[in-house]
C-alpha cells in the first residue's frame, strides 16, 4: 500500500487553508503483508484522520481500519465502494479459451496475481496434488510472475505435478486463461480487500473458492462461491472436491457468480456509486 499521495495531499491543504481543498483517500489494504508496512502506519494514521473522506474496499476493511487506527467512522467520512468489472470484456462467451494440450475430462483450477507470498499460489499446486492423491483428475493454471516463483517451481517438483500445473507467467489478457479455468482459488492469506482478479473470474462465470480474507465473504455473499480459513489446503480441498465430480454444480455456481457480478458489481455501477457517494458531496 502506498500513501505517499494522501500523505502530500493533508500536506497541501494545511499550507493551503484559505483555498479549501478536498482531501479524499482511497485504502486498498486489508492486513499488511510486511512489519515495515505496518510501521508506516505509525505515521499514515495521522494522515488518514486528516482526510476529508477515505474510501475503503470493503466492509470488514473499513471497521477493521477505524478500530485499529481509532478513525472516526461517520457516513460522510468512510465510504465503503466495491470494486467493479467491465462485463462485456469479462464474458466467456467472448473468449476463446487458451490451448495448453489439456487432456479432456480434467477440470481444471486456477488463480491470476503476482507471484508474492501473501498470495500463497503455492497452496494452489498443493490442492491439485491432494486431490489428485483422492483419485480424481485436476490440473491448474497460475497467471502471473514474481519473487515466489522458484519456490513454487521447486514445489511443483516436489509433489511431481509439473505435466498438471501450468505456470502461464505474466499475460496482458488474462481472459483467455480465466477461459480455461473451471473453478479459480484466490489462496490468499493477506493484503486482498476485494479482488478483482476474483471479480473478472466471476464475470467469466467461473465458480470462486476464496481464503477469508478481506473482503471476500462480502463478494460472494450473493453467490457464486465459498470461503475457507487461510491456509488450510486441507478445508479448500473439501470445497472442491464436489465440484470437481459434478459439472453441474460448477455450471450452477458459475452461473451465479456472473449473476452475482451483473447485478452488484459491474463497472458501470462502481462509477455510479462512485459519482453519487464521492464526488457529488464536495
Amino acid at each position: 500500500m502506498n500513501l505517499y499521495s494522501g500523505l502530500y495531499a493533508v500536506l497541501t491543504g494545511l499550507l493551503r487553508k484559505k483555498q479549501r481543498l478536498r482531501v479524499v483517500v482511497s485504502v486498498n489494504t486489508t492486513h499488511f503483508a510486511t512489519l515495515k508496512e505496518e510501521l508506516q502506519m505509525l505515521v499514515y494514521r495521522h494522515v488518514l484522520r486528516r482526510a476529508d473522506v477515505i474510501v475503503f474496499g470493503a466492509e470488514r476493511q473499513c471497521r477493521l481500519w477505524c478500530s485499529r487506527y481509532r478513525l472516526k467512522r461517520t457516513s460522510d467520512r468512510t465510504i465503503v465502494l466495491y470494486n467493479g468489472v467491465d462485463t462485456g470484456e469479462f464474458s466467456r462467451a467472448r473468449v476463446a479459451p487458451a490451448t495448453l494440450g489439456v487432456p479432456a475430462g480434467r477440470v481444471m483450477l486456477g488463480t491470476v496475481g503476482a507471484l508474492r507470498t501473501e498470495k500463497s499460489q503455492i497452496d494452489l499446486v498443493r490442492a491439485v496434488h491432494q486431490l489428485r492423491t483422492r483419485g480424481v483428475d485436476v490440473g491448474a493454471v497460475i497467471v502471473g510472475d514474481g519473487p515466489e516463483r522458484p519456490q513454487i517451481e521447486a514445489e511443483i517438483r516436489r509433489l511431481d505435478v509439473e505435466s498438471t500445473v501450468h505456470l502461464i507467467g505474466e499475460a496482458q489478457d488474462v481472459r483467455s486463461y480465466l477461459a480455461v479455468m473451471d473453478i479459480f482459488v484466490l489462496p490468499s492469506v493477506a493484503v486482498e480487500t476485494f479482488s478483482n482478479a476474483a471479480l473478472e473470474a466471476m464475470a467469466m462465470s467461473c465458480p470462486v473458492l476464496a481464503a477469508r480474507v478481506g473482503g471476500m465473504d462480502e463478494m460472494l455473499q450473493f453467490g457464486g462461491g465459498m470461503t475457507y480459513a487461510p491456509g488450510d489446503v486441507d478445508s479448500l480441498c473439501d470445497l472442491l472436491m464436489p465440484l470437481v465430480v459434478d459439472s453441474n454444480a460448477r455450471q450452477d455456481l458459475g452461473e451465479q457468480a456472473r449473476a452475482a457480478v451483473a447485478r452488484y458489481f459491474s463497472f458501470d455501477r462502481m462509477l455510479s456509486d462512485f459519482r453519487a457517494r464521492v464526488l457529488n458531496r464536495s
